[in-house]
């Protein structure tokens, strides 16, 4: 019988700047939701300092504070198009990230979270800056 492995907890600050985050869930007071577009995202500065990224319709940036489990970013600045079919989604994400939150990287999968929510990314590949 051959033993299965679980995938390798990775959850090392250089982890974080390898790859462009792609949200796919949310959980949160108003409830579950699934992100099916790949639209929604971030990507951590290289010196770990700050982040930025394209909340569905405008694109993002602020501070980042990282050490081995918690991220701190904000505060939050984004461009302020109105984009009828995204902007509920990209308002509640943009809130929803701004704060202090724990992260975990698992394989290909991040999760942030503070007391009340949870925020599920993929990794895909990091988009040139």
């Amino acid at each position: 019988m051959i033993k299965q492995s679980k995938p390798k907890l990775i959850n090392t600050k250089s982890s974080l700047k390898r790859y462009k985050w792609v949200l796919v869930q949310v959980y949160d007071q108003q409830g579950s939701m699934r992100v099916s577009k790949e639209n929604v995202y971030f990507q951590v500065a290289e010196d770990l300092k700050g982040l930025g990224g394209n909340g569905g319709c405008n694109v993002f940036g602020g501070d980042l504070s990282v050490t081995q489990r918690v991220l701190k970013i904000g505060p939050i600045m984004s461009t302020k198009m109105y984009c009828d079919e995204s902007s509920a989604l990209e308002n509640r994400f943009l809130a929803l990230m701004d704060g202090e939150k724990t992260y975990r990287i698992n394989g290909r999968r991040l999760t942030l979270r503070d007391g009340k929510t949870t925020l599920v990314f993929v990794a895909r590949p990091r988009e040139r800056e």
